[in-house]
């Protein structure tokens, strides 16, 4: 592909808005992996993403180099913004099981006062006893 020259022979100047589409998208990739700073990264991807596509729209008329860089930028950017959807999302998951109430087998909620600890402790050792140095089940002893 020939690349257009100016009247002085010289090769088209690089396009400032496809390497700041490269540049955001790399930044928005790096901090989409951070939990609480993964917002910025969508808003440094949107960002990125309209710098790529008017990027892309510029180096096609010829005025400018860097379609390439554009179309890298863009695409850089769009991943960013799902890893950091994924992330959140994950976070997300990961405070909503860990705050849940715990569930026993029978689907009743557990408790975590201290009460319900000692009375269920209670009920075991009612359950087991050991006997000559064994642990018996005094449930199923006839």
């Amino acid at each position: 592909m020939q690349q257009d020259r100016g009247f002085s022979g010289q090769p088209a100047p690089l396009s400032a808005l496809a390497v700041t589409s490269l540049v955001l998208g790399i930044v928005a990739f790096l901090v989409s992996f951070i939990p609480l700073l993964n917002s910025f990264s969508v808003v440094a991807g949107l960002l990125g993403v309209i710098f790529g596509i008017v990027g892309i729209a510029v180096s096609a008329k010829g005025a400018r180099r860097g379609r390439g860089l554009a179309i890298a930028g863009l695409v850089v950017c769009v991943v960013s913004i799902l890893v950091s959807f994924a992330s959140c999302g994950a976070l997300v998951d990961a405070v909503d099981e860990n705050a849940n109430p715990v569930t026993t087998e029978d689907g009743s909620a557990a408790s975590n006062s201290p009460a319900a600890d000692e009375g269920a402790a209670q009920q075991d050792a009612e359950k087991y006893a050991v006997a000559d140095e064994q642990l018996v089940d005094n449930a199923h002893v006839s």
